[in-house]
């Protein structure tokens, strides 16, 4: 976030969801999943900064 005076505003933002899959399910299909809901994503579409994500996608134990 800047501050200017009086204000502030984000500039960016980075989401970091984490995503746990069963032990036989396909990762490369579930960081596809990750990539396709950023880009659909309401409220990332909505702000007028950029969003990037980082996801992680972790099996069950």
């Amino acid at each position: 976030m800047t501050e200017e005076p009086g204000a502030g505003r984000f500039v960016e933002a980075t989401l970091h969801p984490t995503e746990t899959i069963g032990a036989d399910d396909d990762a490369a299909l579930a960081a596809s999943s990750q990539e396709q809901a950023h880009k659909e994503c309401f409220i990332g579409n909505l702000v007028n900064f950029p969003v990037r994500c980082d996801p992680t996608i972790r099996a069950a134990d």
